[in-house]
């Protein structure tokens, strides 16, 4: 079963550095995906399934300059689970300002509507 980690990183200073800690730990074998949400939040997460050991991903972020420390590993969060019999009239895929103006307009001409989003519905925090 996949785990979400938690590292807190030192170092990045822009968003190129957010990509160079996000494609280090995306090299991890056992990481199935990686993210950081802001360079000056300090932080990024990974996706692993798997014995992926803490001191790989911190190896890997260190190899692109940074210094990253695993602070907390836990279950991703379910996926809510459709209402009713699963089928929709419309499929959004992402969830910002665009996928929710077409669902609301979509919802009030009666149409069943289903948003899919990968991160944080409403965009980028």
């Amino acid at each position: 079963m996949p785990v979400r980690v938690e590292l807190e990183v030192q170092g990045m200073t822009c968003d190129d550095c957010a990509r160079h800690v996000e494609r280090a730990l995306r090299s991890v074998p056992g990481v199935l995906s990686a993210r950081v949400p802001h360079w000056s939040s300090g932080k990024a997460e990974a996706i692993v399934e798997g014995e992926v050991p803490d001191s790989a991903m911190e190896e890997a972020v260190a190899r692109a300059g940074y210094r990253a420390r695993v602070v907390r590993a836990e279950l991703p969060e379910a996926p809510a689970a459709p209402r009713g019999d699963g089928r929709f009239d419309l499929l959004i895929i992402g969830g910002g300002s665009a996928a929710f103006a077409a669902a609301i307009r979509a919802a009030e001409l009666g149409a069943r509507v289903a948003l899919v989003e990968a991160g944080t519905l409403g965009g980028p925090a």
